[in-house]
């Protein structure tokens, strides 16, 4: 397995501070959607392909656990990487961090999709994205997985 790399950073501003004084919850999901969107770049599926194909991004599935708040001037880094791919999806998993503190602020899953502009289909991902990916994945840690209890 490899190892979750550095995918996004970038201080917490003034305008994305809430009513309360804490980091916005849709600019945590922001960053990781940017965390996305460089990680499919970096498997050679850039933002200049995207458009060119009429494509977007898509995430159909999303799941965020908070653990700290964060505030205005925190230096946030997103890490990760993919724990599973097939031709018409990547599962991606990430990691906000303060990267002064140390602390982890949430952590992130995307089921990630190809939308056609055109039609709004579903398009399959190329055998290129899908090859580099299953090179590529990392292990899912537990602590960024779902809390359920276990019935069994």
């Amino acid at each position: 397995m490899g190892e979750m790399q550095s995918l996004h950073r970038a201080s917490v501003a003034e305008d994305e501070i809430d009513e309360l004084g804490h980091f916005s919850a849709p600019y945590y999901d922001q960053r990781a959607y940017l965390a996305s969107a460089a990680l499919v770049a970096d498997l050679g599926f850039s933002t200049g392909v995207l458009e060119t194909q009429r494509l977007e991004l898509m995430v159909v599935d999303a799941f965020r656990r908070n653990y700290v708040e964060q505030f205005q001037d925190a230096d946030l880094e997103v890490t990760g990487g993919i724990i599973s791919t097939s031709e018409n999806c990547l599962l991606l998993y990430h990691e906000l961090h303060n990267v002064v503190s140390g602390d982890l602020s949430a952590t992130f899953l995307h089921e990630l999709v190809l939308r056609d502009l055109a039609t709004s289909q579903y398009r399959a991902w190329p055998d290129h994205v899908v090859s580099a990916a299953k090179e590529r994945l990392v292990s899912w840690p537990d602590r960024g997985k779902g809390r359920s209890l276990d019935l069994t």
